[in-house]
């Protein structure tokens, strides 16, 4: 996980935070606070790992040492907290080599970015994103490609933070059709398809609950951290124009 602070500017100096860890801020800090709040965590997340670990390794020790009275210690030890779980709301987790366990079960915790993918290709399917579209060497698809990279770099411009960004397929397609009046009303249906095969990444947005389609990079749904790669739009500058060579 990357910081990725955000902050307002005046006079090119920055005054307050905005936005840190991918998450916008439903209002800004000063850095003066920030600071505090930085001073008062570090020694809070100290203290509670230093009493984890204690907890941890007291836990561990009252494991048995025979095989199968350990697998029996272990699902009686998922079973109990699985109790509390449920009695208080409270939630538990147990981290071990290769997975997370979230209750008595052992059920494995997918990575959010895993569950996304899992979102986006299900959105693709019903938008039937897979195939379709224009051909790769049709020099009309790099222009519907270009428009639509061009708005959402618009739009970041106006809203600042990525995670702020809401771009529906049918916002994409009105600033296409502005930019290419040749374009003809049958590529509507080709724009989504051309776009995901090109790395861009349907989900269904967490506040309007509207489907969005934005280039795959830090910020946007099912990005993985493990990964860092970004689509080149997000490097790009828009304010240049495309030339033909």
């Amino acid at each position: 996980m990357n910081n990725d602070y955000e902050f307002r500017y005046e006079n090119g100096v920055p005054v307050a935070l905005t936005g840190a860890f991918g998450e916008a801020l439903p209002k800004e800090i000063p850095l003066s606070r920030m600071a505090n709040i930085n001073s008062i965590m570090s020694e809070a997340v100290e203290t509670f790992i230093k009493e984890s670990r204690r907890a941890t390794t007291k836990l561990l020790k009252a494991l048995p040492s025979d095989e199968a009275e350990k697998a029996y210690a272990r699902a009686f030890l998922y079973f109990q907290v699985h109790l509390h779980q449920e009695e208080t709301g409270d939630s538990v987790a147990f981290v071990e080599p290769g997975k997370i366990s979230a209750s008595w079960s052992g059920k494995e915790v997918e990575k959010p970015s895993e569950t996304q993918r899992k979102e986006h290709q299900s959105l693709a399917e019903q938008y039937n994103a897979y195939s379709g579209g224009l051909r790769e060497d049709d020099l009309n698809r790099a222009f519907l490609v270009l428009a639509a990279e061009n708005y959402v770099l618009q739009r970041l411009e106006e809203v600042k933070s990525r995670n702020k960004l809401n771009v529906t397929p049918q916002m994409l397609w009105n600033h296409v059709k502005s930019e290419l009046d040749f374009a003809p009303d049958e590529w509507m249906e080709m724009l989504v398809p051309i776009l995901v095969q090109d790395g861009w990444v349907l989900f269904n947005h967490p506040k309007t609950g509207e489907t969005n389609l934005l280039p795959y990079g830090k910020g946007i749904h099912s990005y993985d951290e493990d990964l860092a790669i970004e689509h080149p739009m997000w490097e790009r500058n828009h304010k240049i124009p495309w030339t033909l060579e």
